[in-house]
């Protein structure tokens, strides 16, 4: 179970911090991107909580040790 938690969560937590930064880049050369009270920072901040859940579960699996 800890090893999807942790897949899941990584690669969700990098696709977000990439949509963050795209975003960002976005709107530093156009100007406002207008999506409905959402903000690049949104984005960035769910990217990073998917990663701290990421290094949680690791940090849990390694500390549970190898079922015998």
């Amino acid at each position: 179970m800890e090893k999807h938690i942790l897949r899941w969560s990584y690669w969700l937590g990098i696709v977000s911090v990439v949509v963050a930064v795209v975003w960002r880049v976005v709107v530093a050369l156009v100007g406002r991107l207008d999506v409905r009270g959402l903000d690049y920072m949104t984005a960035y901040k769910a990217g990073l909580l998917l990663l701290l859940v990421a290094i949680a579960t690791a940090c849990y699996a390694m500390v549970k040790g190898p079922k015998t």
